[in-house]
């Protein structure tokens, strides 16, 4: 017999699903980072501040290709990162019209203090990814389903499908 829990759990969707998961991690880092003195840090710092360290300057589009996020959430990052005082931005000696993210000097002292913390962090990213049994496959596989086809593309699919059109999509938003 299901119990609630179970039909309720199959009931969330993906979306739900992620958002939980991700907030768990979010306020998880947040504690961890500010227990061990790094009060003002933001979890979603992590993937720039991480590709400053290793590759030096980069332009904004590099940093959300390497983060393979989109350009206005990097963006959101990146000045938040500059308020803090941890990257500055400096016009391009090649290109004035393009934007070079730097650390600054504060950055690179706490990226460097911040080593042994990351690491620390991808130990339990093994741990985690081995108690699940895959689950960073299992979501790389998902990433690519969705860059394979869409969301939009397979709701619509069965909405088609169904034959059941209250509404007609709008052929603007295809």
């Amino acid at each position: 017999m299901q119990t609630r829990q179970t039909v309720t759990q199959k009931r969330k969707s993906i979306v739900s699903r992620m958002r939980s998961i991700l907030e768990k991690l979010h306020a998880s880092s947040r504690k961890t980072y500010k227990t061990l003195g790094f009060d003002d840090l933001n979890p979603h710092w992590f993937q720039p501040l991480t590709l400053l360290d290793t590759y030096g300057p980069l332009g904004v589009k590099q940093i959300a290709e390497g983060v393979n996020l989109s350009l206005p959430t990097v963006s959101q990052a990146l000045k938040s990162l500059e308020s803090s005082g941890l990257i500055e931005f400096r016009k391009d000696t090649d290109d004035g019209r393009r934007r070079v993210v730097f650390l600054t000097p504060h950055g690179r002292k706490m990226v460097d203090d911040l080593k042994s913390v990351w690491d620390a962090f991808e130990k339990v990213a093994y741990d985690l990814d081995k108690e699940s049994e895959g689950i960073l496959k299992h979501l790389d596989m998902l990433d690519e389903a969705i860059s394979r086809r869409s969301v939009f593309d397979r709701v619509l699919h069965y909405y088609e499908k169904e034959g059941s059109f209250k509404k007609e999509p709008k052929q603007s938003d295809m």
